[in-house]
């Protein structure tokens, strides 16, 4: 989880679900969002710039199953 936020929301300053992810819809820019890893807690936080749209990205691992893409902004990580 934590290499994926790095890459994802860190690098390529996106984000990435599939389409079962609870409140997807809700998504929404200038939403505060936060990364969570199991055994971690809270290891990322960002501001969200796009509405999801349905593109896979090429950073995604998996993009066909997870092919719902936003931008986000302003990302602090907690990976350290």
């Amino acid at each position: 989880a934590e290499a994926c936020i790095q890459s994802l929301v860190g690098d390529e300053r996106v984000y990435a679900f599939g389409d079962r992810t609870p409140g997807r819809g809700h998504i929404k820019p200038g939403d505060r969002i936060c990364f969570y890893a199991t055994g971690k807690g809270v290891v990322a936080h960002a501001r969200v710039t796009s509405r999801p749209v349905n593109r896979p990205h090429p950073a995604v691992h998996d993009s066909e199953r997870y092919p719902w893409v936003f931008e986000v902004s302003d990302a602090t990580l907690y990976l350290s």
